[in-house]
């Protein structure tokens, strides 16, 4: 496996701009750009039903969508060191979560973005 470089960013780059460095960097594999899907498509799902329309069981989409997240970091939330970041916040870094419901929508500023890199219906 390659190491990674560094992603030079400009000092007050928006989350736009992050996500949109982010994804030309470290471009989305076939499985990442189906988590991203799932919520485009279906945005206010649960967990649990974003996971079956990615065609897993569980809560899996919930794990991808952190795995996905974690390889960026450095580039979506460069300020917060690695070791402090957890599971939930990586999540929140490109979809907003809502509790009271207990689900998921893309972030209105990172979805734009996604579309104009092509993906998304």
């Amino acid at each position: 496996m390659q190491a990674e470089t560094a992603v030079p960013l400009p000092v007050a780059a928006s989350r736009a701009d992050r996500v949109r460095l982010a994804f030309h960097a470290r471009p989305l594999s076939e499985s990442e750009e189906k988590v991203i899907l799932a919520v485009m498509r279906h945005p206010g799902s649960t967990s649990r039903d974003l996971s079956s329309y990615c065609g897993w069981r569980g809560t899996m989409w919930h794990t991808h969508l952190g795995a996905l997240c974690k390889k960026r970091r450095d580039i979506l939330s460069p300020s917060v060191p690695t070791e402090e970041i957890e599971d939930h916040f990586l999540c929140g870094m490109l979809t907003e979560y809502d509790i009271d419901r207990c689900t998921f929508r893309l972030r209105r500023d990172v979805e734009p973005v996604l579309r104009e890199m092509g993906v998304g219906p």
